[in-house]
């Protein structure tokens, strides 16, 4: 499944190139789509705008389309902002998208009193006006709605600032707090502080910090635990079945990639766990890869009946998936076998790193 990404940039064409030069999306644009993409080069930037939403891509130019698109679709798995770009023009700060922003922002404060939410509005009103803190603006924005309305507690880390432009967050903190009445003027109160450490740890500029960027758009905990434990070649398998797992044409591929993955692991395990070797391998020093290994290791508690149920699953269908369709199982794996088969697999890679 590729990610959902939202990147609100005032000047789109520096991400073409950045596409075309860096191959920036390698989570969701695979050779083929960088082949297509660069076919589009001399296109109109709405089109090449819709070939990259068909990849999960959201390119957006203002504060209102950032907004609308927050608000009304889905979750996005990285939002990506610049600092300066356009403000909502006069006739759209009464837009209910703008309005539902002002709502969170003046809400944020604390304590909630009536005297310092009508200072909070008087500081959103003034700064909806900066197109240079638009970003900042919208980074508070985008935490606090995850956040309140769509419970996601881990916001932060799913957004950054990348910009050329110089102001930073503690310009913008500077204009809010000097906003505020000195009566209530505690900074640490504020309930947009929390956010303020992780404006700095992912405030990033242009033409200097483009590999942490690219780093922040490919991560994936699972495939990091992977590249650690296990090496490069098994995050290739990993992220082969991530591209693919939605493809019906390669249904019985990823089976076989699924299991390759979960057989390294239990490899890999045979040095970590005690006892194990001794316990779970044939007279050849092979690792036994049926139902005696996962018994054994739920026997001797490393791992639990969740666990155990994953690894049956994974061992026992990726294991006869060649069988499927020809009368021996009457079942044919289905995109519905895949998935939940790779979203077991991730669990038992969460496991997996715990234990070694």
């Amino acid at each position: 499944m590729r990610k959902r990404i939202l990147w609100v940039e005032d000047k789109i064409e520096t991400i073409f190139d950045m596409i075309a030069e860096d191959k920036l999306f390698n989570q969701n644009l695979d050779e083929n789509d960088l082949l297509e993409f660069d076919k589009l080069k001399n296109r109109d930037i709405e089109i090449k705008n819709e070939f990259l939403r068909k990849k999960n891509i959201f390119l957006k130019q203002d504060f209102c389309e950032a907004c609308e698109i927050i608000f009304n679709d889905e979750n996005f798995d990285i939002s990506i902002l610049d600092v300066n770009f356009p403000s909502p023009m006069g006739d759209e700060l009464n837009s209910k998208d703008i309005l539902k922003a002002k709502e969170l922002f003046v809400n944020s404060c604390y304590p909630t009193t009536k005297k310092l939410k009508k200072e909070f509005e008087t500081v959103f009103d003034e700064i909806i006006g900066l197109d240079e803190y638009s970003g900042l603006l919208l980074f508070f924005i985008i935490c606090l709605y995850y956040e309140k309305e769509r419970n996601i507690s881990d916001v932060t880390k799913r957004i950054c600032i990348f910009t050329q432009y110089d102001i930073n967050f503690e310009n913008f903190i500077y204009k809010i707090n000097e906003k505020i009445s000195a009566s209530d003027r505690r900074l640490t109160e504020l309930g947009i502080t929390k956010y303020i450490k992780d404006i700095e740890r992912c405030f990033w500029h242009k033409n200097k910090d483009e590999d942490k960027l690219k780093h922040f758009i490919e991560y994936d905990e699972y495939a990091d635990v992977l590249r650690k434990k296990l090496g490069k070649h098994i995050v290739k398998r990993y992220l082969k079945i991530l591209k693919e797992k939605d493809d019906k044409a390669r249904i019985g591929d990823n089976l076989k990639e699924v299991r390759i993955i979960y057989e390294e692991i239990l490899n890999s395990c045979l040095g970590k766990i005690p006892d194990m070797r001794d316990n779970c391998t044939d007279s050849y020093g092979n690792l036994k890869k049926g139902k005696s290994t996962i018994d054994w290791l739920t026997n001797n508690n490393h791992i639990n009946s969740i666990h155990r149920n994953f690894f049956f699953s994974i061992n026992s269908i990726c294991n006869k998936h060649e069988l499927h369709g020809q009368g021996e199982t009457g079942y044919q794996p289905t995109l519905n076998t895949i998935n939940s088969l790779f979203y077991a697999l991730q669990d038992t890679i969460l496991w997996f790193n715990k234990i070694s």
